[in-house]
Formats: structure tokens, C-alpha cells, sequence
């Protein structure tokens, strides 16, 4: 037994030093806590409040109870946040994070800034509602305030409650001014989830089956992945050629973000708009840009995005940041463009809200106050150049981009072809809230970084990224050099070579299951209280490597199966069989507690069966297709148990499972020796995997969780 838990110690610091990724690509962010503390957030002079309401489970349950399945959450264990201040979030527990997505771009001055909660307390005191029917100065002094804000005749302003309702409102105006349907936009943007918005978005993950109307995705100006590269002037010609060629020649409008946001912090290509504005007001359409993401200074060099480009649209559309978290969002355009509303009773009910326009307004004075434009030119452009300076020895970073607060890091596995880093990326977000860094994921792969933090995000806030990234890449040649010394000594301590025959993984695996299997056969005695939990660990421990072997999109198995066998390992110093683990939470009544050995138990049982279903399905097929076999696999075993965010990285990892060959040779297996191993250990695991099953049913304790 002293040797199987030497291999599991070995499994389990490589797994969380380096999470048993072998690519260099993956390395860059590891943290290796063992060696030393992980880097700690700037100090901050605030203390959470002590939380007693209910528990992360307690409230991820009544969620999953009573509110839709449509809605996902971050992370493998979803955070509970509880409370924020400025560029900080706290949980539970109150552990602090360093919030570097801002509630998806939304909270542009800082969690419960104290220039905002007082200008929407002192209005909520005296009038918190009252519809545009009646007079009240709030909505009028929020409009004079934004309309300020804007570049040349664009003066009128109508207010709603988010950017999705803004651009609803912005696509029909455009059709009545001009009289015709077609609208333009790009592809890779985002401009909302409503019936009407969904078409002008071109994201295949936000669009639902449905009529998207007259609407044309033109190519996307992406200097990154552009097939004109920085050329705004091609990317434009294809505008010109969509409307000689898909439309009557007349358009309604064109719209683009200026810096794409849940598209992966793209910014158009230079002088693009000027050239597509050009194009669209000739074809009689209207231009519009959606700055729900872009304005009130998070640029840094200018207060609206559009600006960057210098161009003046017609309309723009904002949300988000105007209200700092409040529902509240804007449609800003010319007078004569707004007449065509008024042939028509148009209302919005919330729009204007006492309370939301006090608050807003209260937002653009915060924002002129403490200069905070300026304030993200200078941390932005900090932020940037150190993330270039790490791009340069980071062959995983293949692009940094944006502009002030509003940045993008692109990862891909390989620099030439661009490949999107998508499981890497899935294991490096765990990684960074691990650390205390929240940031958020965009781009149709989901593998670029976000990073938008509250506009008080500080030079000491970005450098903390920096330096832990400064921290892994000393940490990650050092790995390097130790695995190139080693060789194969790892997998050798469990691949014993002697001349009589080769013992690869699997047949170990498989015989250390046979064994386990023959201790509950009806003619052999075992001990009168159940089968030995030493001997289920010893058997248990040596399967992490053929999770290892599988590759990325088995990462979060193989992680989830190391810890839990640890946990069984520790338990075996104290308890002798497995029904003494149920009996014991069964007693304290904690069988399906997070963290219980019985909830563990039953991880590690899944476990087992995921790589018997995975030998199962691998065989059925002639052409031995591991994809194939292995998501189906999943899809049967572990997929109705885990979050969206775990499934979603497992499939995208699937596309870095090994070929056939390749698992042969990591197995050290030939054609024969695969097929015969792999069905001694389907055998073998099978009676393990129903004793176990057993044990919680003579318990009445269900299966299905």
C-alpha cells in the first residue's frame, strides 16, 4: 500500500502543479502552491460583513429549482457573492476577489460607490416611481447631462432598461426613417438576445432557430483573424458588395460595435467605419453604434468608442455602464430622426425611472469627477504593454488587444495557425479564480480572456496579473527542466518492465481489479464487515493514469477522481471498509454533503465507470473512433451531473483527444493487448461499480446524484 500512495502523492502534485498538462501552452498560469503562497490582491481598506444567509448550495439549488435552465454560471463550483466594493467582490466565506469583468461590463465606477448608493437612496426616499406621464426633473437632468456628452446633432434621448431594448428601439427607427427593412452588421458581434436583437447578433451560441429577418452579416474587420488583416478599406468593399448584390440597394442601417465585446475584445480594423459610414448613407441607411459595452471613457483615449474611429453616427445605443449596475440603458439620436416616433404612441414604462435617472446621472458625475477616462488610458495602456511583454514569451498568448479598460488575450495552442486554446483556456479560468481573479470569456471559442474591470481598477490591480504570470514562467521552465532529467520515471513505477513480459498501465490496472473482484466473489471469505477500503484505494489509485492518457478533455475527471481517491486514501487510516464511510455520514446525516468520504465515494465510482463506458463504447466501433467513445461516455456517465461551464469545456476538449495509435502508444499496448485489457478491466470493474451501488441502495439512498 506505501507504494500505491507514493504514486497517488506523485499524481496528485503533478496534477496541481501543472494539472498534467504536458503543453507548454497550458503553463504559463500554473501555480504551484506547494513551493510557495500564491500572490496576494493589493491591499484594500475594507472589511466584508459577516454573511449569515444561506449557503452556495442552498441558494445553487433554489435556483436550479424555480429559474430557468437557459441560465449558466462560471466555474466548476459556482461563487456565492455577497457583497462589493469598488474593484473588489466578496463571498461567503469573505474571501475577497479582485473583479476583473465588472458584472459583464456593467459596473463602471466601482461596486457600491458611495457617490451613486447616496444619489439613488436620497431619490428612492422621496418618489421611487413615476412614468414619463407626469413631470419630474430627475429624467430631464439625466437627459440635458447625456446629451452634453454627445458629438454634434445628436441631442435627443430616449431612456429604457437595457442594451438588448436600446438596440430594439434603435432597429425600428432606422426602418421608419428610411423605409426600408435591411439592416447590416457584423459578423462575431453581439447586440442583444430578444426576438428581433438575435438577428443582428452573429454568434452561433446566442442564436436561438428562429426568423432573423432582413438582416446581412458582412465580414468581420478583425486584425487578428481577418482575412484582410488591418486593411479596413477590403473589409469595406465587402459592405459595398452586400448591398449591390443581397439587397434592393437601399438599407436601413448598418451597426457595429467599435471594440466587439462578448466577441473577444475585437477592434475593428482602422478607418473602417469612416469608410463604411460612407457607403451606408449613400445606400440611404442610417448608422449606429452600439457602445453598451465601449462608452463613458472605458476606452481611455475617448469618451465614446465610435470616437476612435472618427466618425459621428446617427444613433447610439448604451447600457451597462451608464447605471453602474442599475437596469438602465439609452438611445441617443438626432431630432429629426426621432420625429418618426412621434406619429405613434411610444412609451416605455420604466424608462427614466426617478431612481435609475438619479443614479445615472449621479454615474457621469463620478466619471468627470475622478477623471476616470483618463484613469484607464493610463492603467489600460500599463495593463497592455505588460500583457505584450508576456505575449512575447508566451507562445500560448496569441493576441493582446484592446484599448484602456477594455482588453483581450487571445490563447491558441498554435501561433501560425491561430488554433483556438479552448480546453486551455476552460483550465486556466479555474486556475485564475483559484487565485482570486475573476475575469470573464469571449469569442466564439470562448478562448480569450476578458478583462473589464470596474473603471477604479489600479496600476497595483493589473500588476498583479503580471506578476503572477512573471511567477509561472520561472515556475514552468524549472518543471520543465526537472521532467526532461526524470524521462519516463513516472509512468515506469507503474509500467515495471521484466523479461518474462511488459506490465503496461492498463494491465496493471486491470489485474489490481481482478483481485479487488475475486474479494467478492460468494467463495471467498472477506471481512465480516465489507469489502477493504485499503484494497479498494490501492486498486482505485492507479487509475488517474489512463485519465492522464485521454488528454484535456478529461482534465476536470481526472482532478475531480485524484482529489476524491486522496480523500479515501486519508480515510483508510482510520476506517477499515467502505460501508464504514456510509455508516458514519449516514449517522451525521451527510451522505450527499459537499466534501463527505460518501459523496466522495460515490465520485470515484463514477469515476470507474466513466473509463468502463469509455472501454465499452472505444470496442463496439471497428474503427475504434476514441472521440466517438468517449463523448458518448460522458454524455451517458458524468455529463447529467455536472454544471454547464464543465460540460461545455469537456466538449471542447474532445478535439485534443489522442488518435487510436497515439493511445496505443501511451497505453504501451499493441492492436491485441488493448482489445483483451480493456475487456478483463470492463469484467473486473463491473461487480466494484454494482457492490458499491448496492451499499447506498440497502441504505435508501438514491442514486441520481
Amino acid at each position: 500500500m506505501a507504494l500505491q500512495r507514493q504514486l497517488l502523492k506523485r499524481v496528485v502534485d503533478r496534477a496541481s502543479t501543472s494539472s498534467r498538462i504536458h503543453s507548454p501552452a497550458i503553463t504559463f498560469l500554473r501555480s504551484d502552491y506547494s513551493t510557495s503562497s500564491p500572490p496576494q490582491l493589493p491591499p484594500f481598506d475594507y472589511q466584508a460583513r459577516p454573511y449569515n444567509g444561506p449557503s452556495a448550495d442552498e441558494v445553487f439549488q433554489k435556483r436550479k429549482k424555480f429559474l430557468g435552465p437557459s441560465l449558466f454560471h462560471f466555474y466548476q463550483k459556482p461563487l456565492n457573492i455577497v457583497e462589493g466594493k469598488m474593484q473588489y467582490l466578496f463571498d461567503e466565506t469573505g474571501r475577497r476577489y479582485l473583479d476583473a469583468f465588472a458584472g459583464i461590463v456593467t459596473v463602471s465606477c466601482g461596486h457600491c460607490h458611495p457617490d451613486i448608493l447616496n444619489a439613488i437612496n436620497e431619490q428612492s426616499k422621496l418618489l421611487q416611481h413615476a412614468t414619463t406621464i407626469y413631470l419630474h426633473h430627475a429624467i430631464g437632468d439625466f437627459a440635458e447631462a447625456l446629451a452634453a456628452k454627445m458629438p454634434g446633432n445628436l441631442k435627443v434621448v430616449y431612456f429604457v432598461n437595457s442594451g438588448s431594448e436600446a438596440n430594439e428601439l434603435t432597429m425600428m427607427m432606422a426602418r421608419l426613417y428610411t423605409g426600408s427593412l435591411e439592416m447590416i452588421s457584423l459578423r462575431n458581434a453581439y447586440h442583444g438576445g430578444s426576438s428581433n436583437t438575435i438577428g443582428l447578433t452573429a454568434l452561433n451560441t446566442w442564436k436561438y432557430p428562429l426568423p432573423q429577418g432582413e438582416i446581412h452579416h458582412v465580414v468581420n474587420p478583425d486584425p487578428y483573424r481577418g482575412v484582410f488583416g488591418s486593411d479596413g478599406s477590403m473589409y469595406a468593399k465587402d459592405v459595398q458588395d452586400h448591398i449591390d448584390y443581397g439587397t434592393s440597394g437601399k438599407v436601413a442601417g448598418f451597426i457595429a460595435e467599435t471594440i466587439q465585446g462578448v466577441g473577444g475584445a475585437v477592434e475593428l480594423a482602422p478607418g473602417y467605419l469612416k469608410s463604411v459610414y460612407d457607403i451606408v448613407r449613400k445606400a440611404g441607411g442610417v448608422c449606429i453604434a452600439d457602445e453598451v459595452q465601449t462608452g463613458f471613457g472605458r476606452t481611455g483615449s475617448h469618451y465614446w468608442g465610435f470616437q476612435t474611429q472618427d466618425v459621428v453616427p446617427d444613433i447610439v445605443t448604451m447600457a451597462k455602464g451608464i447605471g453602474n449596475g442599475l437596469p438602465l440603458g439609452a438611445v441617443v439620436t438626432t431630432p429629426e430622426i426621432a420625429s418618426v416616433l412621434a406619429t405613434k404612441i411610444q412609451f416605455n414604462t420604466f424608462g427614466g425611472n426617478p431612481v435609475c435617472s438619479a443614479g445615472g446621472l449621479a454615474v457621469l458625475n463620478v466619471i468627470d469627477k475622478e477623471r476616470r477616462q483618463t484613469h484607464c488610458a493610463e492603467v489600460g495602456s500599463h495593463l497592455i504593454q505588460r500583457l505584450k511583454d508576456l505575449q512575447k514569451k508566451h507562445d500560448i498568448i496569441g493576441d493582446v488587444r484592446g484599448r484602456g479598460l477594455m482588453v483581450g488575450i487571445e490563447l491558441v495552442t498554435d501561433r501560425q495557425d491561430k488554433t483556438p486554446a479552448k480546453a486551455e483556456t476552460a483550465v486556466l479560468f479555474e486556475q485564475l479564480r483559484e487565485l482570486g481573479i475573476l475575469v470573464g470569456k469571449g469569442g466564439l471559442h470562448g478562448n480569450v480572456f476578458r478583462i473589464k474591470p470596474p473603471m477604479c481598477f489600479t496600476k497595483d490591480d493589473a500588476a498583479i496579473v503580471a506578476k503572477l504570470y512573471k511567477k509561472e514562467e520561472a515556475e514552468r521552465k524549472k518543471v520543465m527542466e526537472e521532467e526532461e532529467e526524470e524521462g519516463d520515471t513516472f509512468e515506469d513505477a507503474v509500467c515495471t518492465k521484466t523479461p518474462a513480459r511488459v506490465n503496461t498501465p492498463l494491465s496493471v490496472i486491470t489485474e489490481a481489479f481482478e483481485n479487488l473482484a475475486d474479494l467478492l466473489k460468494p467463495d471467498i471469505s472477506t471481512d465480516e464487515d465489507g469489502l477493504s477500503l485499503d484494497a479498494f484505494c490501492s486498486a482505485c489509485t492507479h487509475v488517474s493514469i489512463l485519465f492522464s492518457c485521454l488528454g484535456f478533455a478529461f482534465k476536470f475527471a481526472e482532478m475531480e477522481y485524484i482529489s476524491k481517491v486522496k480523500d479515501l486514501v486519508e480515510a483508510s487510516k482510520t476506517l477499515d471498509t467502505l460501508q464504514n464511510i456510509l455508516d458514519l455520514d449516514v449517522e451525521k446525516e451527510t451522505v450527499k454533503t459537499p466534501g463527505s468520504r460518501s459523496r466522495n465515494l460515490r465520485r470515484v465510482r463514477q469515476g470507474l465507470d466513466l473509463i468502463r463506458a469509455i472501454f465499452e463504447q472505444f470496442l463496439m466501433t471497428d474503427e475504434y473512433s476514441l472521440k466517438h467513445a468517449a463523448t458518448t461516455a460522458y454524455t451517458e456517465v458524468c455529463a447529467p451531473f455536472h454544471t454547464w461551464a464543465v460540460r461545455t469545456a469537456v466538449y471542447a476538449g474532445m478535439y485534443t483527444l489522442p488518435t487510436r495509435d497515439q493511445l496505443l502508444l501511451r497505453l504501451n499496448e499493441t492492436d491485441q493487448s488493448v482489445e483483451k485489457n480493456m475487456r478483463r478491466y470492463m469484467e473486473a470493474s463491473q461487480p466494484i461499480i454494482e457492490y458499491i451501488d448496492k451499499l447506498y441502495i440497502e441504505r435508501n439512498i438514491k442514486l441520481d446524484w
